[in-house]
This record gives structure tokens, C-alpha cells and sequence, in this order.
């Protein structure tokens, strides 16, 4: 039932549906902490460190999946303890509950990835942060899960020249890489996908590697196993640009639901209230996601 739901809200999300205007200025919080706010009807987890190095805090955008809050993503990201120490802003944003028409009856949110909207009033927020707490623009990266990875692919289709690095794991719409359908500057992708994910069928993931390849004319410089179930392979192009594909042979607890749809390194218990399903991957795993990402965005500032 609960991959019924799932996949269900991942087909309605296929038809265009354009997002109505919103009037209201994006308001930023300050101050050390975790703060919660608004920005064009989408809510936001702000977390910020107590001091930022003399050139401004760096920013991470964190995107969560279907059916999952801001809360729910940093349960297995852990973004908020593991970045402020390390002088960044971390975003996590929130999108609507999904509608209910077409009979989908889930009150999760869920991003409508295929059409414009709400990603760009995520932009809007970042754009915001950045001003108003004084963002090091060489250190604005964004990640997401998921429909939140389908995000963060659209956002660097749309917006290369803000983001110095992005981690999208789990999700491969947004940017084909085809066409016009391209970021308009060459930017370090760190890429995670599960061989046995049932929601984003792992044939998809490799289409979209293959299309970043192909597009930036990289070719394969290391591949190295992780553990047995996981392997990272770096891609690079005549500019020095990294792509970083990690696939891996993890599953949820919950295989009949998700497979390897999952976080590794997480230990999300699924307690937060409204969340359908814990999003970790099975123990043991070689390596926490939230963990790589964040090394990944320290060695990958905008140059």
C-alpha cells in the first residue's frame, strides 16, 4: 500500500501545472540555531552557525523527497549537525502536501518536478539567504533526495551560475543533458543511485551518467570499490570538472516498498509524525551520505 501511494504521487506529478505568483518578500532569519520560516507559501528549516569565516558562511540547499518534511530530510542527511561546525547555512525546505485531485489522497508533500514553480521559489529563498546573511557566493551548494534530487537537478539546469557543486541521490529528472536542456557552465555533480531502487528504476540513473559524460566530454579517471555493495567512480572533463557517480547494492529494511531507494549511513527511525516510511538504507553501509556530501561541497567550491 505504502508503494502504491508512492508511486502513485510520482505519476501525478506528470502532468504540467504551473504554480500561482506569490507576493510576499522571502523572510530570512538570523541568529545562531534552527529557525523556521516562510518564502512564497514553502516553508523553511533554517539552521546557521554560531560565527561565519571573514568571507561569509558557505550554504547548503537540502532538499527532501515525497511525502518528506525538512525534519525528515536532515533524519538522514544530519546536515544540521554536520555543516554549521564547518562555517555553512543550511536550507531545508518543505513543499506543499499533494493535491488531491485525479483521486491521489496523500497529505505528504511532494514537488511538482515536471512543471515550474516551486522550484524556483526555492531559488527565490536561496537567492534571499544569500543576501541577507551574507553568503560566500564560492560556496553555495545544493543536495536533495529523491523528488528533492529532481529539484536539484533542475536547479542547475536553471541556475549553474549560482551553485558551486550539487549532490542530487535517488532522482534523475529535472536536466537531460540534452539539447537545450543544460547547465550554462560545467559544475561538480555528485551522483548516488541503488541498483535495486524501485521507485527510480536504476536504468535511468545510468542514462543520466552517461548523458553528463557524454555532454561535458568526460572521460572515466578512477573507479574504486567502497565496500562489496558500493562503488565511486570519477568522471572528469578537459576543464577539470569531477562528476562523481556512487551506485550501490543497498536496500531499505523495507525492500517491498522502497529497495535500494534509501540513504546510506542513516538512521532514520521513521518517527517523525506523518512520515510514511524510514528512508535508511539496511546496515552496514560504507559510508554516510550526508557525510560525503558534505566533504564533497569543502572540496568543491566555485572556481
Amino acid at each position: 500500500m505504502r508503494l502504491a501511494l508512492l508511486a502513485l504521487a510520482f505519476t501525478a506529478c506528470g502532468a504540467p501545472r504551473v504554480t500561482a505568483p506569490f507576493a510576499e518578500a522571502c523572510v530570512v532569519p538570523t541568529g545562531a540555531g534552527t529557525h523556521v520560516t516562510t518564502c512564497r507559501g514553502l516553508r523553511f528549516d533554517v539552521t546557521i552557525p554560531a560565527a561565519c569565516p571573514p568571507a561569509g558562511c558557505g550554504l547548503v540547499l537540502d532538499v527532501p523527497g515525497l511525502s518528506m518534511t525538512g525534519k525528515m530530510e536532515d533524519e538522514n542527511t544530519h546536515l544540521r549537525a554536520l555543516a554549521p561546525p564547518r562555517g555553512y547555512v543550511v536550507v531545508q525546505p518543505t513543499a506543499r502536501p499533494a493535491s488531491k485531485d485525479r483521486g491521489l489522497d496523500l497529505p505528504n508533500p511532494r514537488w511538482p518536478v515536471w512543471a515550474r514553480g516551486d522550484d524556483e521559489h526555492v531559488f527565490a529563498f536561496v537567492q534571499a539567504a544569500i543576501a541577507r546573511l551574507g553568503i560566500d557566493r564560492a560556496r553555495v551548494h545544493a543536495t536533495g533526495f529523491s523528488m528533492g534530487a529532481m529539484v536539484t537537478w533542475k536547479l542547475l539546469c536553471g541556475h549553474a551560475e549560482v551553485f558551486a557543486s550539487v549532490a542530487p541521490a535517488a532522482g534523475t529528472a529535472g536536466c537531460s543533458f540534452v539539447g537545450k536542456e543544460l547547465p550554462a557552465r560545467e559544475v561538480p555533480i555528485l551522483f548516488l543511485h541503488g541498483h535495486s531502487d524501485l521507485l527510480v528504476p536504476f536504468y535511468a540513473a545510468s542514462e543520466r551518467r552517461a548523458a553528463v559524460v557524454k555532454a561535458w566530454g568526460m572521460h572515466e579517471r578512477q573507479s574504486e570499490a567502497l565496500d562489496a555493495h558500493a562503488r565511486r567512480t570519477v568522471y572528469e572533463s578537459a576543464a577539470g570538472t569531477e562528476f562523481v557517480f556512487v551506485d550501490h547494492h543497498y536496500a531499505s529494511p523495507y525492500k517491498a516498498d522502497l529497495g535500494g531507494h534509501c540513504f546510506p549511513g542513516s538512521k532514520d527511525a521513521g518517527l517523525e509524525p506523518d512520515q510514511l516510511l524510514p528512508f535508511g538504507c539496511a546496515a552496514p553501509n560504507a559510508f554516510a551520505w550526508g557525510e560525503i556530501v558534505l566533504a564533497f561541497f569543502e572540496t568543491h567550491p566555485r572556481r
